[in-house]
């Protein structure tokens, strides 16, 4: 068959029509947008669920691009398919957390969350919220004293490194407040306060009071904190970072 111009003209436009339709419809699935979430799903602080720090956080939209950083297996859930794998990603729009992976399409290799320090201890944290006492056999080893979380700041903070990932952070120092002082002698402490220039993970310290005051920072500028001085049992708590007043600095994972 013989196709004049103005019939090979209405094919084209045609096909593309067709292939703008399929383009739309298709979106964001080309690699070239990297991943994206599938379907809309919760974000969440840690990835065991039946832990009262592990509840979500939010919620990240269909469609929504992702950078990949690590992955854990931990507990089952179900989502676009049943798994008990989980990515930390990060947005645009500045959260930093775990979400299953059955919501993350086109997917990207990336190392195991073990090997992230600042994530690995934002985990650890956000496993202890809610809790009022130490309840891991090695907490109780590195602390054989404690019995309680509140007033024990710099403790919780501690062993999110030490425990998450075997990392030595200061200690013997006494106070949080005398603990920054020491950061801040060898050069290790940051003023920015930018939410987003605070690394995931990061010790948090605030030099008001006699004592001062230590947290990990877990993203979207909130912290995981004990709560109290020791005189009461409040339970650590996922709170809002300026809840404390203005922090005096951080320390990166890196430098602990």
């Amino acid at each position: 068959m013989r196709y004049s111009p103005s019939h090979r003209l209405r094919l084209s436009v045609a096909v593309l029509t067709v292939l703008a339709v399929v383009g739309i419809l298709a979106s964001p699935a080309s690699a070239s947008t990297g991943s994206y979430m599938s379907t809309q799903g919760a974000h969440y602080g840690c990835t065991n669920r039946s832990l009262p720090g592990c509840n979500a956080q939010g919620s990240i939209g269909a469609g929504t691009r992702v950078k990949m950083h690590c992955w854990i297996d931990d507990s089952w859930a179900d989502g676009a398919y049943r798994s008990n794998r989980w990515f930390f990603v990060t947005t645009s729009s500045g959260i930093r957390n775990f979400v299953h992976s059955s919501r993350v399409s086109n997917q990207t290799s990336v190392p195991h969350c073990g090997s992230h320090r600042g994530i690995a201890a934002s985990r650890w944290a956000a496993m202890q919220i809610g809790e009022t006492r130490p309840s891991n056999i090695a907490e109780k080893a590195n602390n054989p004293t404690m019995d309680r979380w509140s007033g024990w700041c710099y403790v919780l903070a501690w062993d999110s490194h030490a425990l998450s990932h075997g990392a030595r952070p200061l200690s013997g120092f006494g106070s949080a407040k005398s603990t920054f002082y020491a950061y801040q002698s060898r050069g290790k402490v940051s003023g920015n306060l930018n939410h987003s220039a605070i690394s995931i993970g990061s010790i948090v310290f605030w030099t008001n009071g006699t004592y001062g005051h230590a947290a990990i920072y877990a993203g979207q500028g909130m912290v995981v904190s004990t709560q109290g001085n020791g005189s009461s049992l409040p339970p650590n708590a996922r709170l809002p970072m300026s809840h404390f007043g203005t922090p005096a600095g951080w320390v990166s994972p890196g430098n602990i």
